[in-house]
């Protein structure tokens, strides 16, 4: 799955032995998008940015956009960023980041860290999937959610509104991995409408950045 965006098989086995408390079946997916260290400024060249609001807020910014950017760059693989190429990324006086499919925005709200980004990278990727890929990726993650029904699921409100997660959420990478967009659609017949849950590689790809950078 996702060979265009795949990294070197080598170094990826060995960072994947001490990455410990994940599913395999999720390694399998998410390896492929590699950890190769880049140091060329081509996708911060190709990255529309836009730091002027945040001299206007009047909140405290955990960490700058240019940093932000400069430690994703370092951090994901150079075809995680040509998948994501000229993707537009501003900085909102707001709590929680998202990322706009119809503007191609990434908005970055005043906690985001690196790590922030490259789970709204994780949305601009599956923006660029092939059939193909989409195909294999939603059938992925509706065998993840295939033993769960409505009961299994708690309604909670974050700072971008309802939605649903797991009570029990273990088998996954976090609680968040899980969240099922609110609507009348959420659950058919008791069963999870895995097309809203857009939360799964975005979460994913920022958990698994994490963890290898700490191991």
């Amino acid at each position: 799955m996702l060979k265009e965006i795949g990294a070197e098989d080598d170094y990826i086995r060995i960072k994947t032995n001490k990455l410990k408390n994940y599913q395999k079946e999720y390694f399998a997916f998410l390896d492929k998008t590699g950890r190769t260290r880049i140091r060329g400024n081509e996708w911060i060249g190709s990255t529309d940015f836009n730091v002027k609001s945040e001299s206007k807020t009047n909140r405290t910014i955990k960490k700058d956009t240019k940093s932000i950017i400069n430690d994703t760059r370092n951090l994901v693989s150079n075809r995680l960023q040509t998948r994501t190429k000229g993707v537009k990324i501003n900085r909102v006086d707001k709590e929680y980041s998202c990322y706009e499919p119809g503007t191609n925005k990434i908005k970055l709200g005043n906690r985001a860290d690196e790590y922030t980004l490259i789970h709204e990278l994780g949305h601009k990727l599956t923006e660029t999937f092939t059939r193909r890929e989409k195909k294999e990726y939603n059938k992925l993650v509706k065998e993840k959610f295939s033993d769960y029904k409505k009961s299994d699921f708690k309604k909670v409100k974050g700072a971008s509104g309802e939605y649903w997660i797991l009570k029990d959420a273990s088998k996954f990478v976090s609680t968040y991995q899980t969240r099922i967009y609110d609507s009348k659609f959420s659950f058919t017949f008791d069963k999870v409408n895995t097309h809203l849950a857009s939360e799964y590689i975005s979460e994913g790809l920022k958990c698994y950045y994490k963890k290898a950078r700490t191991s």
